[in-house]
This record gives structure tokens, C-alpha cells and sequence, in this order.
């Protein structure tokens, strides 16, 4: 299996930079024409009084109203999506958000191609890089989540091989079972990179795939010893005493979950697409601190789209964080593509640029509107 180079960040940082102000500067070319110039004044010819002009407000004129296909994943990740239906952020922007539920995010991609979804939320995968070096036009238009600071997903080990010290570092793992999901997941890019910190490589451990809700009983029967595992089920194990963490943050900075959209939004109804934006960036504002995560309002709102308990969901440790300004970080991306280059799961070998991943014209608009945080 070929060797994993460690990311060299500067290069990253400064490619995917200079391909973002490429990009700002086609959001600002592609933008909406200047308005034009005022008429020059001319003299008006004597008449009667003028009559005096209302002083009532005009009455907005109410948006068109339109219909939008999105597609998600019951994943707390997505929050904002949940929040900004339940809230009637879209519905303030005139549009009707009709929502198809999907196993992941790489189940949509076609459809975004081919016009039959507008956008989708969901973790990035392999799909996307696959469907955009084919041509497909389908780009990354906004952060959902991120694994950055204290938010994010730690690296766990079964409690029993902590507490006797079997395990107190990533480099304890090796030979051991490690959690994992399908190869060219956001999910197995972090396990990979999560390794890659502890000096070890994907075939040094044993790798167990396994549905979410059996990791619980895997590690407690030590059929897993080490894993990745998102919310709920990080705090779950955790609570019940089953798991320690092993790693806060193994893979800092990471793009987890993104709002993926097609043509329609970004290039054929780039109105509806700063509308869509605009309600998106209102729900992650929702989002920012403590008291309105766990607020009556927002857990109940989770619960509900989720299936899971209030009380669990008030327990929660690592939720992500949901960026204010709507950030989209070419950097994690272009990373989580040379990963996937490297263990061969990509269809191709030569990178793509940040400028083929990437669409970030909708939700510099949105920011624009609302001012930045």
C-alpha cells in the first residue's frame, strides 16, 4: 500500500489561497450588474401644486415563490438545516424546501448533476472528487460542519485498555482493531490522518467495519478497541463508561460536513441560490454558543429530526462547529483529496485544484447581506 506523505500545511494553505481569491474574483465578476447611473435632473415647467406625497411605508413586495430538492442525512452535523426549517427561515425567503432523506451524502451527487436535486448536506466522500474530475458541475457552495478548536470528534479506546495503560498513545494502537467505515469516507480520512499522527499506517492496525449501532456492544465484548464515532454515540460510550479518549482532536481543522449544489443554484437561478444561502447562514447563526445549542427550542429540534432523546441530546460533548461566516476551508479539502489519492480511492491521481471543488459566490452573498462575525 503506497506510503502516506504528511500534508505539507504551508503549501496547502498557499495554494488554496490564491485559488480562493481566484474565486472571489469571479464571484465579484459573475455578480448582479451595477445599478445604473441616475438620469441627469431637467427643469420642470410650472404646475399646480404638487400633491403631497404618502408617508405610509410601501408594502414589501413578497419573494417569488419557488420550490427547491435537497437531500440530507440524519446527522447532527447538519443542524442548521433542521433548525432553519424548523425557524421558517426558507419559507420567509419564498421558497419551499422539498427534502429527499439519503444514507449519505455520496448517494446525491448524480442527481445534483443532472438537476433533479438543488443541493445537498452531507459529509464529503470520494463521490465528489470522482464526479468533479468527470465533469459533472457540482461544487461545494458551504461549510455545514467542522472538527476545529474544541468541537469535533476525539479518538476513542475501549476503557478497559486505558485504565490497565495498555493504550495511552495512537502509536499503542498498532496491531490492535480499529473502527472504520467505507474507504473514500470524510469518516476514514480522519482515521487515516488520526494514524498518521501516532507514525501509523492504515494496514498496521486491524480494520473492523461495523454499523454505528453495534460499535456500543463492540467495545464493550472487545470486538473494537479504538475508533472515530460521531454523536451520539462518542458521548454515549463515553457516559456509559465504556470508552476514554484517547485524542481530544487527532486531525485538527477539518471540513467535515459541506452544502453541495448544482447548476441551477450557483449559474441558472443564481437569485433563488443567494435566497437559499441567505436562510442557511441565519440557522448557523442559531448555532454559535452554548445557551442556543442546548436551548428548549433547538434541542427539541434535534429530537425531533433526529430520533434522539432530549436528555441525550443535552448531554452531547462534541457537537462540531458550524462556521458564522460560512468559510469554506480549500485546505482540509484539497488534504482529504491527497488521501484519498494516496490509498486509491479516487478514480484519478492528479489533484484537482480548489477552484474545481469549490463554489463560494451564494455564501459570500449571504455574509454580504448580513454583515460578517
Amino acid at each position: 500500500m503506497a506510503r502516506i506523505v504528511p500534508p505539507a500545511h504551508l503549501v496547502w494553505r498557499r495554494g488554496a489561497c490564491l485559488a480562493l481569491l481566484g474565486l472571489l474574483s469571479a464571484c465579484v465578476a459573475g455578480g448582479a450588474p451595477a445599478a445604473p447611473a441616475p438620469a441627469p435632473a431637467t427643469a420642470a415647467a410650472p404646475t399646480a401644486a404638487a400633491p403631497v406625497a404618502s408617508t405610509a411605508p410601501a408594502t414589501p413586495t413578497p419573494p417569488e415563490r419557488a420550490a427547491l430538492k435537497a437531500s440530507w442525512v440524519n446527522s447532527l452535523t447538519i443542524a442548521p438545516l433542521f433548525v432553519g426549517l424548523d425557524r421558517g427561515y426558507w419559507e420567509e425567503q419564498g421558497l419551499d424546501l422539498q427534502l429527499e432523506q439519503v444514507q449519505s451524502a455520496a448517494d446525491a451527487i448524480a442527481f445534483l448533476a443532472t438537476g433533479q436535486l438543488d443541493a445537498s448536506f452531507g459529509a464529503i466522500a470520494v463521490a465528489l472528487y470522482n464526479a468533479i474530475n468527470q465533469g459533472l458541475d457540482v461544487r461545494v457552495v458551504a461549510p455545514s460542519s467542522y472538527d476545529r478548536g474544541d468541537h469535533g470528534t476525539p479518538l476513542f479506546v475501549r476503557k478497559e485498555l486505558w485504565d490497565s495503560g495498555a493504550v495511552r498513545a495512537i502509536a499503542d494502537l498498532r496491531g490492535r482493531r480499529v473502527y472504520t467505515v467505507a474507504p473514500g469516507s470524510g469518516a476514514a480520512y480522519i482515521r487515516v490522518r488520526a494514524l498518521e499522527k501516532g507514525g501509523l499506517q492504515p494496514d498496521e492496525v486491524e480494520l473492523v467495519s461495523l454499523q454505528l449501532p453495534d460499535v456500543p456492544v463492540a467495545m464493550t465484548n472487545g470486538v473494537v478497541d479504538a475508533g472515530l464515532f460521531p454523536e451520539p454515540w462518542g458521548s454515549r460510550m463515553l457516559l456509559e463508561g465504556t470508552t476514554a479518549v484517547l485524542d481530544p482532536m487527532p486531525v485538527p481543522d477539518v471540513l467535515v460536513t459541506t452544502v453541495m449544489a448544482g447548476n441551477r443554484l450557483r449559474q441558472e437561478r443564481v437569485d433563488l441560490g443567494r435566497r437559499f444561502m441567505l436562510a442557511y447562514l441565519r440557522a448557523v447563526r442559531d448555532l454559535q454558543t452554548p445557551e442556543q445549542r442546548t436551548s428548549d427550542a433547538t434541542v427539541d429540534t434535534m429530537a425531533r429530526w433526529t430520533g434522539l432523546r432530549p436528555e441525550l441530546i443535552r448531554q452531547l460533548r462534541f457537537l462540531p462547529q458550524w462556521d458564522a461566516n460560512l468559510a469554506i476551508a480549500a485546505d482540509s479539502l484539497l488534504d482529504q483529496q491527497r488521501v484519498h489519492i494516496a490509498v486509491g480511492a479516487t478514480a484519478y491521481t492528479d489533484p484537482l485544484p480548489a477552484s474545481r471543488l469549490i463554489d463560494p459566490c451564494l455564501a459570500q452573498s449571504a455574509v454580504q447581506q448580513l454583515g460578517r462575525q
